[in-house]
């Protein structure tokens, strides 16, 4: 932008020239120069303060899907990209062992209620003693609950969408052998929901950015196009600020100011609802302060506009 209005200023002033308007001295031909230190400090410097810019990602929250209990996958149900409602099937685990050992602790359940009632029994004429009783009452709780956990791993055995949403990314096959464990994941679930706008702004430039400020975007799916938005707040942490919990001592580590997220809302609903995980888009965001500034700013986001037909990336 400074380039394109010095040039616009050298341009005037190679008319002026040309109709002798004014004498080519040293001072014309520095003055480009002055011209562009002054656009820097009186415009330039303040806008990246007063209108802050930075890169924004919408986001989406996604499930990561692993299976309650593990076993061989002998079907699955869905197809990528595929829109699902929450209780859909997702894919089956071979039931084989699971209902094998349901019906075990059925069978210990049902004996161990026979033997109760024999207990019973006998212990109203005296010919066993009250603890054998309540030794096969313990062991009918025990056996009751031990069927509620097999029919609940029984039930496991189908693998269902935890939300309105769809898997992406599928890679599962029927004889893959899964497992019950956090980090192996079988599929990704990218949840139909609400999907997050956020922009990163350097913390140099953040200290007039408040909520309900309004903003501009403008995404690589729509070259050419601004979008209005509004300010909702800014995240008051980052990685860099975390603290874990250690057996160690605190160790020197490189400290850099890492930008924070601006959570925006677009007023355009419709837009947000159909605009993918990972689009990126360029933000501007216009503080109550230094407003003579923000026409630079229009200015340059309709420009990045623009430029998104040319450049891609």
């Amino acid at each position: 932008m400074i380039i394109f209005l010095t040039l616009v200023y050298v341009a005037i002033l190679i008319f002026l020239v040309k109709f002798k308007v004014i004498r080519l001295t040293l001072f014309w031909k520095l003055s480009p120069v002055i011209w562009m230190a002054l656009l820097m400090v009186s415009l330039f410097l303040p806008m990246q303060f007063w209108a802050p810019a930075g890169s924004a990602v919408v986001a989406q929250y996604s499930v990561p899907i692993v299976p309650n209990v593990s076993g061989q996958v002998i079907e699955v149900n869905v197809k990528p990209n595929e829109s699902l409602n929450k209780g859909d099937l997702l894919f089956k685990i071979d039931k084989t062992p699971f209902i094998a050992n349901r019906d075990q602790v059925l069978a210990k359940l049902e004996l161990a209620q026979i033997r109760l009632a024999d207990a019973e029994a006998l212990v109203k004429t005296n010919a066993i003693s009250k603890s054998r009783v309540e030794q096969y009452q313990a062991q009918v709780k025990q056996y009751a609950a031990a069927l509620v956990g097999a029919e609940y791993n029984l039930a496991q055995t189908e693998v269902k969408a935890p939300a309105d949403g769809f898997v992406t990314n599928l890679a599962l096959r029927a004889g893959t052998r899964v497992a019950s464990f956090p980090i192996s994941q079988t599929m990704a679930f990218v949840e139909d929901g609400e999907r997050l706008l956020g922009a990163q702004i350097s913390q140099s430039y953040l200290r007039y950015v408040e909520p309900g400020q309004s903003a501009e975007v403008t995404f690589k799916l729509y070259p050419g196009k601004v979008f209005n938005a509004t300010v909702d707040y800014v995240v008051k942490a980052s990685s860099a600020g975390q603290l874990s919990a250690s057996g160690s001592m605190v160790a020197p580590r490189e400290i850099t100011p890492v930008p924070f997220v601006v959570r925006l809302t677009l007023e355009d609903k419709t837009l947000m609802r159909t605009l993918p995980a990972g689009a990126m888009a360029s933000v501007a965001i216009y503080s109550t302060t230094g407003t003579s500034t923000h026409i630079i700013r229009k200015v340059m986001i309709r420009m990045d506009a623009l430029m998104n037909y040319v450049i891609p990336f």
